[in-house]
């Protein structure tokens, strides 16, 4: 039996994406998410970065990351349970592809995903009556995830669990992962934006502002450099 090591390492793919002139259209700035514009607006905009996207949809829509793989040369890893995965698998991201939920827990697990509610969600009916019942997926810790990936400086995290971000915020061994900027969703915690805030700020890392769902954190330390003025 493959252990979840070995598991990992197979799920963890580099896709070959050749030219990207070839393969990528052009973005505006305007285009992209608030997390991406935010990040802009305070001058993040270095060559060669690493991201790292709990929650990828389909790679495109909704991305927090295309804009800065795309015109700024950024890499990462993107991780994407739900049937989006295999549009996302086809968009020929710069990045290691994940079918795969990130744990709320430093344990492996598996989870059982009601296929047809999220084809009815995000697609419609129709397709929900086509698509199978259910489908397991695996659930691997984030450290885990990332220590299968070298342990690189995270310059953009970004976390949408739907509920469950504090758990895997707990997860994380701090003092052994270098994270500058991470968004977490927060509008589906139990804990609340406070609690996210809370727990963020007593790791060291500062509250910057609110995106939509989303509170964005500079990790004080790491992100020397950055203007954390919001520019209007």
């Amino acid at each position: 039996m493959a252990t979840t090591s070995q598991n990992l390492c197979a799920l963890t793919r580099r896709d070959d994406v050749g030219n990207l002139s070839n393969l990528c259209r052009c973005l505006n700035v305007k285009d992209t998410q608030p997390a991406t514009k935010s990040l802009l607006n305070h001058e993040d905009a270095r060559k060669g970065g690493f991201f790292f996207e709990v929650g990828a949809f389909n790679g495109e829509e909704l991305s927090n990351t295309l804009f800065h793989e795309r015109e700024l040369g950024w890499t990462g890893a993107l991780m994407e349970p739900s049937p989006s995965y295999l549009a996302l698998k086809s968009k020929n991201r710069r990045a290691h592809i994940m079918r795969a939920c990130v744990a709320p827990d430093t344990t492996y697990s598996e989870l059982d995903l009601d296929v047809g509610k999220i084809y009815a969600e995000m697609y419609s009916l129709v397709n929900a009556k086509k698509a199978q019942k259910s489908a397991r997926v695996p659930c691997y810790p984030f450290y885990s995830v990332l220590t299968a990936l070298g342990n690189p400086v995270v310059d953009f995290m970004t976390l949408d669990v739907e509920g469950v971000e504090m758990k895997v915020l707990r997860s994380i061994p701090w003092n052994d992962v270098k994270i500058r900027v991470i968004t977490v969703e927060i509008i589906w915690a139990p804990e609340g934006p406070e609690g996210i805030r809370k727990f963020m700020e007593a790791r060291g890392f500062e509250f910057i502002e609110k995106l939509d769902y989303h509170y964005l954190f500079f990790d004080k330390k790491l992100s020397h450099g950055l203007n954390r003025k919001v520019k209007v």
